[in-house]
């Protein structure tokens, strides 16, 4: 399946939310809530994000999905369904084949589940950082379990 780059929202009719950036987020990231106005990145490694919250491009400013929020803008942001394919920002070092299953990194990002990670997303497509000497993270297709 061919994925759209130029956005997270691949497919999912769930409304937009916003909240105000505690810190530096790029589209694509598993966020939190720390209060009922802001959110932060999701900081628990390996652990369950519910509800299971990305971050979306500011596409009302002309933004991409490589353009981050700094602390205290605007900030878009979904809670995907089961089922829902969206965009999400894998970790760089990791090696995804497709169907294999995402968890938290504890910073924002994902990366291959492993042991006592609870999964929160399959891949829908292969993805390898494990040899990428910029050390950048990339946005890979998942579906939201």
């Amino acid at each position: 399946m061919a994925a759209s780059k130029n956005t997270i929202r691949v497919w999912t009719e769930v409304p937009k939310k916003e909240a105000i950036a505690y810190e530096g987020i790029t589209p694509g990231m598993l966020v939190e809530r720390l209060s009922s106005t802001s959110v932060k990145k999701h900081a628990s490694d390996g652990a369950a994000a519910y509800p299971f919250l990305i971050a979306e491009e500011d596409e009302l400013q002309g933004k991409e999905i490589t353009d981050a929020y700094t602390a205290a803008d605007q900030i878009f942001f979904m809670a995907p369904l089961r089922g829902d394919l969206v965009m999400v920002l894998l970790a760089d070092g990791e090696n995804v084949a497709d169907g294999d299953l995402l968890a938290s990194s504890g910073d924002g990002l994902f990366v291959k589940a492993a042991g006592g990670d609870i999964p929160l997303c399959r891949a829908m497509e292969a993805k390898n950082l494990s040899a990428t000497a910029n050390t950048t993270n990339e946005h890979i297709l998942v579906e939201v379990l």
